[in-house]
């Protein structure tokens, strides 16, 4: 006799809101699942999913801001009297892919503004 492996084999009894209920019930309609469960494992997955992507697109931008500084740090150094405009349009021009105009725009009035 061969015993039959479970598909799920944890359980998680998890207690939840009449809101969450009724959300849970809204989204089952809309992706049309077979049951309230498999609603709730999408879920799951797409949410840890979409942490993940979160975690790796920050460190992106962690590393964006690094190599952004530096270009800011070697203008200023060339052009120690640089505005904030200039100061942006020369780190747009050397960043390249990189350009995030929001963290230009953040950077270069940390850099000129602590002088």
């Amino acid at each position: 006799m061969v015993k039959k492996k479970n598909k799920y084999p944890r359980f998680l009894g998890v207690f939840i809101t009449e809101a969450d209920y009724n959300l849970l019930l809204e989204y089952k309609r809309e992706t049309g699942h077979s049951s309230k469960s498999a609603a709730a494992r999408d879920l799951m997955r797409r949410q840890a999913r979409y942490a993940r992507w979160k975690r790796s697109r920050r460190g992106k931008e962690i590393r964006a801001e690094q190599e952004l500084r530096t270009i800011a740090r070697e203008i200023l150094r060339e052009y120690p009297e640089a505005s904030r405009a200039s100061l942006g349009y020369n780190m747009m021009k050397r960043a390249g892919k990189i350009v995030d105009a929001e963290l230009i725009k953040r950077i270069a009035n940390e850099m000129v503004g602590s002088r």
